[in-house]
């Protein structure tokens, strides 16, 4: 409500307008609704300049995530997968697997497959099951990726992912696998000789 002038102040007896509380408290009331007003009038201005800023910052926000999203390369996810015929191993020694993977993956030979050079990578699962089973809690069985082609650096081989389990007729791993790269799949049973078999998933992205 806004303040109404309660009279015209006079100096001197005459004027005929004492200092009584009555006016004091018109007085003070009337500073303290102003400054009240005052106040609310300034929050509601600034709750309407933060809002706006906010929105402004969630509409940047807002533009650089799609521009983002629109700067990711799109890709489906592509699933193969192939067995291997059974392949005889000796005790203790690396058998390499032999290699039959279907498009879009590339067969470089009989036991080296390629990853596209067009996909961002693989994702490739491998299990293999050995026929002479685990061979006791002692013996040791494995499989393992090697990089193999122009990935393979110095040397003769360099082992890209192995696994190891004791007394297991059964093993499997995973990694990932880089665009153009090149693999081959190695199994050991330490004890015994037998055949393996394997089971392989890729999941090309």
């Amino acid at each position: 409500m806004p303040y109404t002038r309660a009279q015209n102040w006079v100096d001197g007896y005459d004027g005929r307008t004492p200092i009584t509380a009555a006016a004091l408290n018109h007085i003070e009331d009337g500073l303290a609704e102003a400054t009240l007003t005052a106040e609310a009038a300034h929050a509601t201005a600034d709750g309407a300049a933060t809002a706006e800023a906010l929105a402004a910052v969630r509409a940047t926000a807002t533009s650089a995530q799609q521009t983002a999203n629109a700067a990711l390369p799109k890709t489906d996810i592509r699933t193969v997968s192939w067995t291997s015929t059974a392949t005889t191993y000796s005790a203790a020694t690396w058998t390499v697997l032999p290699i039959t993977p279907p498009a879009p993956l590339i067969r470089v030979n009989a036991t080296t497959f390629r990853v596209p050079p067009s996909a961002l990578g693989a994702v490739i699962m491998l299990s293999a099951l050995f026929s002479s089973g685990g061979g006791g809690s002692s013996s040791q069985q494995s499989l393992e990726a090697d990089f193999a082609g122009t990935d393979i650096g110095p040397g003769d081989s360099v082992t890209g992912v192995r696994t190891t389990a004791y007394n297991a007729d059964r093993l499997a791993l995973t990694f990932l696998a880089i665009p153009g790269g090149e693999y081959n799949f190695w199994a050991r049973h330490q004890t015994q000789a037998g055949t393996v078999t394997s089971l392989v998933r890729a999941f090309l992205l």
